[in-house]
């Protein structure tokens, strides 16, 4: 079909017809991703590559740009402001990326909307400089349920760990290695972590 970055640009400048908007016709690789965001102030990522996308944090590291993720399944999407140095998709995607099969799933329209509208509201606080940012956090977001939930990933010392808070203030650990969630009660407080037996 059609190039996605020609139909942006026209789509663009159709809403606002002084802006300068340069379409590049060309896929993001190891070698031309640093070049391509050179001199940008932001970053968002609007992949569907998994691989690409640790490619794209590389870059943005390198060149110390701020990166902002998001990624839409079906219903579902998550998003997170990667500043230079946090190599937060590590966190999220395992460091094996490279090895996770992707299959092609359906995505409802309205979904990357939400998603994108989140990630520039992040791009927008970092560039008027206010606001709090999804710094180190996911915040992944469940439309069929209509839930919101800022999670902060760490690693314990027994395996890595997604803490999530939702808008209720509940929290829920969920351990990846284990398969394993920790409800509110088995959460010490004090440094989020679980209790220890």
């Amino acid at each position: 079909g059609y190039n996605k970055a020609i139909a942006a640009k026209e789509h663009l400048q159709l809403i606002n017809s002084t802006i300068e908007c340069n379409a590049i016709e060309t896929y993001l690789n190891e070698d031309n991703a640093a070049l391509l965001i050179k001199n940008h102030d932001v970053v968002i990522d609007a992949l569907d590559s998994i691989p690409v996308r640790f490619i794209l944090q590389r870059a943005c590291k390198k060149e110390k740009i701020p990166l902002i993720h998001g990624a839409v399944e079906s219903w579902y999407g998550q998003v997170s402001t990667i500043l230079p140095g946090d190599d937060f998709l590590d966190k999220i995607y395992g460091t094996l990326a490279d090895q996770i099969k992707q299959t092609p799933v359906s995505t409802i329209s309205f979904s990357p909307s939400i998603i994108s509208s989140i990630q520039v509201s992040e791009a927008v606080k970092i560039i008027i400089k206010r606001g709090t940012l999804l710094q180190n956090k996911l915040l992944i977001v469940d439309l069929l349920q209509t839930s919101f939930m800022d999670c902060l990933l760490y690693t314990s010392d027994a395996a890595d760990d997604l803490l999530c808070v939702d808008l209720g203030g509940r929290r829920i650990i969920k351990n990846k290695k284990k398969k394993k969630q920790y409800t509110q009660a088995e959460i010490d407080i004090n440094n989020n972590k679980p209790r220890t037996q």
